[in-house]
């Protein structure tokens, strides 16, 4: 659902612009950069602004790359349209290696690995769960996600998870329960399909967050080659030759995909994960919308009220974020 980079050196020729580029550019210095004596006397607060307005992007993001695989998953099958997806990906992240192939030197390889493999099977369940449901019912049933990170978060990465984040997270929750209504008609077996890729989804953004000191092109490239191949191996046993519309859509569905993970990876290196989670419940508006205008999907009061109380959650979680800095800035 379930992609700062390394900045040039001065005095180099200046590339064309391109996403990865853009997100080079807001790069800050790496950590292995600082002196080892300035280390913990001169860490800075992690930039939790700008880590939610990456996050917000990637939400509205997704659902249009979502649409696009929806579409494809009439005439093609749900793995072959997520192996067109890592597709596009691997040709705009590859080319990173072959100016810098230092890029592919990690001293975790395991880790980027397994975060790859966990956001491979996360894109290839939704893909396919698309195509079993409505994109907002499969987007919302996936939006156990959160829920999952911020206890994830608190276990495996010791971040400090005060009452109101874990109550913001579980409002967000009661809004998607509000929108699928369980016993209703969207928990079949098919609700199974996204709910495993939520858990997969969870586990992509607990490595991302771990990974956080690697350099995001090291980490972007290890996703698009890993999970390629991942997803090759799976479509290797359904795979129908596609048309040509059926290429261009797929790029389009790889391209804003690939984009959003950009700024999602961005999001999750400058504020804790447990702090976005909350946010990511944006994506399930941006999916009905696009449903409506792409499928004529007409959002419910069901809907309309828990896409109402997502929104509440994220707002008072960045009221509460603001009235703690402002706190520690008096202090």
């Amino acid at each position: 659902m379930a992609f700062a980079l390394h900045q040039p050196k001065r005095g180099t020729r200046r590339a064309s612009a391109d996403p990865v580029q853009t997100v080079a550019r807001l790069r800050p210095a790496p950590a292995r950069a600082v002196p080892a004596q300035a280390a913990g006397s001169a860490t800075k607060p992690e930039r939790t602004l700008v880590g939610i307005l990456a996050l917000l992007a990637s939400t509205a993001l997704f659902p249009v790359s979502d649409v696009a695989s929806k579409m494809l998953t009439a005439t093609l099958p749900g793995i072959e349209v997520a192996w067109m997806r890592y597709l596009v990906f691997v040709v705009m992240t590859v080319p990173l290696l072959a100016r810098d192939p230092s890029l592919i030197r990690t001293a975790r390889p395991g880790l980027l690995a397994g975060r790859a493999v966990a956001s491979a099977l996360s894109t290839a369940l939704f893909i396919v769960a698309f195509g079993m449901m409505p994109v907002a019912d499969a987007t919302a049933i996936g939006f156990l996600a959160p829920v999952v990170v911020t206890g994830m978060a608190a276990l495996f990465l010791r971040e400090k998870v005060g009452l109101r984040r874990w109550a913001a997270s579980f409002v967000g929750l009661a809004g998607v329960m509000v929108i699928v209504q369980p016993g209703g008609s969207s928990f079949t077996l098919a609700s199974l399909v996204p709910l495993c890729g939520s858990v997969a989804s969870a586990t992509a953004v607990i490595g991302t967050r771990l990974a956080k000191d690697e350099r995001p092109e090291t980490t972007m490239l290890f996703q698009a080659v890993v999970g390629f191949v991942v997803v090759t191996a799976l479509a290797a046993f359904e795979f129908h030759v596609p048309t040509w519309s059926e290429v261009a859509v797929g790029c389009i569905s790889g391209f804003f995909a690939t984009v959003a993970s950009l700024m999602q990876v961005f999001a999750y290196r400058h504020a804790p994960a447990s702090l976005l989670a909350p946010f990511t419940y944006t994506q399930l508006m941006w999916a009905a919308g696009l449903g409506f205008l792409a499928f004529g999907t007409v959002p419910g009061p069901s809907m309309i009220g828990g896409a109402a109380i997502i929104a509440a959650s994220g707002i008072y979680t960045a009221w509460r974020e603001t009235v703690r800095a402002r706190d520690a800035r008096a202090a």
